[in-house]
């Protein structure tokens, strides 16, 4: 098998598991056929790392979220009302708590204590979404769910352009692939999206119409967007799904301890 960036043979040495969805995300699909180890940190630096950024104030309050290994709770930023004074300020967020206030400790000249960040009421949630990481992230899903269900690489190579150094190692990557934001098209959909349970999951279709190979991506039940992988499809159907919740189940055993009899109903 060969790296699909660099086109190297993969080996034992440089077999690297790839998260189809990022786990940071929440992604518990991997594959170790997908690209080799320094081309694996070579996407995390060019892509994964700003993609998975714009997405910490909402991840970041998700409890028990679902994850193949451990990673730190992260911060982000927001507003914040102090209750001291009642005013609001820029913060920063860890979970549901704020744990730094510059903007107060510069205005006032003081520092603050962990009781007076208990006093801070979160008003709300910089999300700052930038255009470029989005694509470049939602593509890189995309191709690399293909890879998962066995498409040929020599059709997914077209969806990335590469920039090596003189040594030949691969020193950029950009995907070219097109992108279609996904909106409700009829009744059901429009249904589905505003007024159905909420229960956040990632999902991936990947699905071929005509001469088109087409990903659509959908994380948190929110961010849906179709990626063109192939224009120039041969028409064979394809149809390959993948669906997951990100909240683990709570396994926990109630309590059935019965300390009075009256609390126990017959029929």
């Amino acid at each position: 098998m060969k790296c699909i960036y660099c086109k190297n043979e993969i080996v034992k040495d440089t077999r690297s598991k790839e998260h189809i969805i990022h786990n940071a995300l929440g992604g518990l699909l991997e594959s170790s056929e997908i690209c080799c180890c320094k081309c694996n940190t070579l996407m995390q630096n060019l892509i994964d790392d700003k993609f998975c950024e714009m997405f910490v104030p909402l991840k970041s309050r998700m409890k028990n979220m679902t994850k193949s290994r451990k990673t730190k709770v992260p911060s982000c930023t927001g507003k914040a009302l102090f209750l001291k004074d009642g005013q609001i300020y820029s913060v920063t967020i860890k979970g549901d708590a704020v744990v730094n206030c510059s903007e107060y400790k510069r205005k006032n000249k003081v520092n603050l204590t962990a009781d007076d960040y208990k006093l801070f009421r979160i008003i709300s949630y910089d999300f700052n979404i930038e255009n470029s990481a989005l694509k470049q992230g939602m593509a890189k899903i995309a191709m690399s769910f293909a890879m998962y269900k066995n498409i040929k690489p020599e059709i997914l190579r077209r969806c990335f352009t590469t920039q090596s150094n003189e040594n030949g190692d691969l020193t950029h990557l950009n995907f070219i692939c097109p992108i279609v934001v996904f909106l409700p098209c009829n009744e059901l959909d429009r249904y589905m999206e505003l007024h159905s349970r909420i229960d956040l999951f990632h999902s991936l279709i990947l699905f071929s119409h005509r001469n088109l190979l087409v990903c659509y991506v959908d994380l948190f039940n929110t961010f849906q967007y179709y990626v063109i992988l192939s224009e120039t499809w041969n028409n064979e159907p394809v149809y390959e799904s993948h669906c997951q919740m990100l909240i683990k189940f709570d396994r926990r055993m109630p309590d059935l301890h019965i300390s009075r009899m009256k609390h126990v109903l017959l029929e």
